[in-house]
Order: C-alpha cells, then structure tokens, then sequence
C-alpha cells in the first residue's frame, strides 16, 4: 500500500520538514543556526530521496485521479529547485556571518574613535 504512494513521498517529508522548521523557530528563537542547519539537511534529504525515487518507481507515474504526475520533467525541476534553495540558503548564511562580523568591527573602531 505504501509503495503506491512512494512518488509522493518527498513532498511528504517537505511538508512534515516545514512544519517542524516553522514550529522549532517560532518556539526557539535563539537557535537560529541550528534551524538553519535542519533546513540544509532537509533539502539534502530532499534531494537524495527525489534522486532515489525517480530511479525506482517507473516513470511518469500517476496518481490521485491524474493530478499528480511524477516524470522526468518533473524531476528535473524539483531537483533543480531543491538544489537553487540549498545554494540561496548557503550564500544567506555566509552573508549574514560576514555582515555581522563587520558590524562588530565597526562598533570596535567607533568605540575607540570616541
């Protein structure tokens, strides 16, 4: 039973990931990095399960009545999607790192200006 909704699977984690991500920051507000740590771990799950799926469930696959069609297409952009969001997320965190970096230093260098 569950092999027939196997294709479906990595919007299942998405959703559940999201959820969880969504909870874990709004209740954890000073965990920042770890919440952004589970994000880059979802998308690489995402990624590796996506990648899994489509070699082994035969393509294009159908499900819930035709409004869910799983084909190379469709991988090829979830896939690419996933790989985008992982690479945006990376680059935020370094810039933020860096941005705060130089905020401290700039408060350093007014500090002994004054």
């Amino acid at each position: 039973m569950l092999g027939l909704y196997l294709p479906v699977m990595p919007e299942c984690l998405c959703l559940t990931a999201a959820l969880v991500i969504l909870l874990l920051g709004a209740f954890l507000l000073k965990a920042k990095s770890a919440i952004h740590v589970l994000t880059q771990l979802t998308l690489v799950a995402l990624v590796w399960l996506t990648w899994h799926i489509s070699r082994v469930v035969p393509l294009p696959s159908v499900l819930f009545h035709q409004s869910f069609i799983l084909d190379r297409l469709a991988v090829i952009l979830k896939l690419f999607t996933y790989l985008s969001v992982f690479v945006c997320l990376l680059f935020t965190c370094t810039a933020f790192a860096i941005s705060k970096t130089m905020v401290d230093v700039t408060k350093i260098a007014s500090q002994n200006i004054v």
